[in-house]
């Protein structure tokens, strides 16, 4: 029941190659963990110097679905005591897909971010060069990312 039940949520357009927010988003770095699909061993995309990726059955994720140590402020320590796997620090997210993201706030595992401005700002550890990159962006440069960041998965 489950399968199918997954196999019949719809899943959002992909975003538009166009989007001037798309290019911020890859220039700040943003891209490398929020990855548009999955990496095609061994092929870069020569434009931007990125792995190739294709979308699964069209589908744009924007995720690598592995583990990344972030900034401590955002640990979970309360859960952590009781953590299943002792190694995994209490500091470490998976990465979850953007895919329609505008309808998914509040942000963060905790929903302690209210704007998605917030939640980058939020970010540290392997993912602070890409938040330093966006805090150093123009205002327009944030807006035209942050645009194309709520607009992915819509028509």
């Amino acid at each position: 029941a489950l399968t199918v039940y997954l196999l019949k949520i719809a899943t959002p357009p992909p975003a538009t190659a166009e989007h001037p927010g798309r290019a911020v988003f890859a220039a700040t770095g943003c891209q490398d963990c929020h990855t548009r699909g999955f990496a095609l061993a061994g092929s870069v995309d020569e434009s931007l110097g990125l792995p190739v990726t294709v979308p699964v059955d069209n589908v744009e994720v924007w995720s690598d679905y592995r583990r990344h140590v972030m900034a401590h402020e955002l640990a979970d320590f309360a859960a952590f005591d009781n953590h299943p796997h002792p190694t995994i620090g209490s500091h470490s997210f998976v990465t979850p897909p953007l895919w329609d993201l505008a309808r998914s706030g509040p942000y963060l595992h905790d929903g302690s971010a209210a704007t998605l401005d917030e939640a980058i700002a939020s970010h540290g550890g392997e993912a602070e060069d890409a938040r330093d990159a966006y805090l150093a962006l123009s205002p327009g440069e944030r807006a035209q990312l942050l645009d194309f960041l709520a607009n992915l998965g819509r028509d």
